[in-house]
């Protein structure tokens, strides 16, 4: 697929932290793994990931949400749980794409 014809979350770390997100910017990807989504995120202009708990299409997600300590190239900004979210469960993570790359190549 060509995730060129997508977009996922950019996100304002000033706006996510006052609960003001009228700053983010959608970027859909898709991808075989989080290594995928965010080497073609990069391409875009990708610098945040926001996942949701329990995802359906893209399950490699999860492992991310549940174990964020084995990802030391996303730094979390945003947990809906430390907000006391009663519904919505969401993580927004800012990727250090120096890191990523010294991980992963």
């Amino acid at each position: 697929m060509n995730n060129e014809v997508f977009k996922t979350y950019f996100v304002d770390e000033k706006n996510i932290s006052k609960n003001n997100f009228t700053g983010l910017e959608r970027i859909r990807l898709t991808g075989n793994s989080v290594e995928d989504i965010i080497k073609d995120g990069e391409k875009l202009g990708l610098t945040y990931l926001v996942i949701e708990n329990d995802q359906f299409f893209h399950k490699y997600l999860n492992d991310i949400y549940e174990n964020e300590n084995k990802y030391p190239y996303l730094e979390k900004i945003f947990d809906s749980e430390n907000m006391n979210y009663q519904k919505l469960k969401i993580k927004v993570f800012k990727i250090n794409f120096d890191l990523f790359h010294e991980i992963n190549s």
